[in-house]
């Protein structure tokens, strides 16, 4: 299952507290909580053999820590249930990221403008941009070539987003929102704000938007504690956007006045 005993048993206390009491519907939000927060990490360990020469020996390791995690903070705050306030007033304008996490989950969305938990329930992984410092693009890309031919690195550039990069390399950015992080877009006529990540003009003329989404690839062995001296298969990579993304997308063109954002 992934879980060693001791997990399995904590995780399971923690979602009898939390209110779970089916053992069934335990037992499939476990995997589902596994498929969601389970890594596999690599690591190398170092020996010396007899003739004094060290050895490298490179194992990757499945772990559902970040499950357990999870569940821990899920726990800790329905014992501070007390501390949640009401939020009487929202926002004038209605923002894409509104649009966006609306879509996602519409319950979710709801509770997060309903109540003040002062807790950060997302708890966001370290921030990582390829397109950061866009003035330093034609360094970048050479970073980008590395990964593309670095068989040990574990972020993965198909074609296709190779392609993408070097039609961005050849357009103006106009809007930057790691440069400008306090600059939104207004619509005062349907109450909207928005800050894109990116606004690039292509060589044509024509303005699009670049959001940058990364998500954690699963190798094909995981769940195993394995050697390198096996080659490992690569993790497969489907494109996919997901209906919230898109529809945050689709309101910078819609509903941006400031450019004439086309795609």
């Amino acid at each position: 299952m992934g879980y060693t005993d001791k997990q399995y048993a904590f995780a399971k206390f923690l979602l009898y507290r939390i209110g779970f009491m089916d053992e069934f519907l335990i037992d499939k939000y476990l995997n589902l909580l596994k498929g969601t927060y389970g890594r596999t990490y690599r690591y190398c360990i170092s020996t010396t053999n007899k003739q004094g020469y060290t050895v490298n020996r490179y194992v990757q390791k499945y772990s559902v820590d970040l499950c357990i995690k999870k569940l821990l903070r899920e726990y800790l705050f329905k014992k501070k249930v007390a501390s949640i306030e009401v939020i009487y007033k929202n926002d004038l304008f209605i923002s894409a990221n509104d649009l966006s996490n609306f879509t996602f989950c519409p319950v979710s969305y709801s509770l997060k403008k309903s109540f003040n938990t002062n807790i950060d329930l997302a708890n966001k992984e370290e921030d990582f941009s390829f397109l950061r410092s866009y003035e330093n693009i034609s360094q970048k890309y050479i970073f980008f070539e590395e990964l593309l031919f670095n068989g040990e690195n574990q972020i993965l550039i198909n074609f296709h987003l190779r392609k993408l990069i070097e039609k961005i390399r050849k357009c103006d950015i106009i809007f930057n929102s790691s440069k400008n992080p306090r600059h939104f877009f207004y619509n005062s006529k349907l109450n909207f704000t928005c800050q894109p990540q990116y606004i690039f003009k292509d060589p044509n003329g024509k303005y699009f938007v670049v959001e940058e989404k990364f998500r954690y690839l699963k190798s094909k062995m995981e769940g195993e504690e394995s050697s390198y001296t096996t080659k490992l298969k690569k993790p497969e990579y489907k494109g996919h956007f997901f209906k919230n993304h898109l529809v945050k997308l689709r309101s910078y063109i819609d509903f941006v006045e400031d450019y004439n954002i086309e795609y």
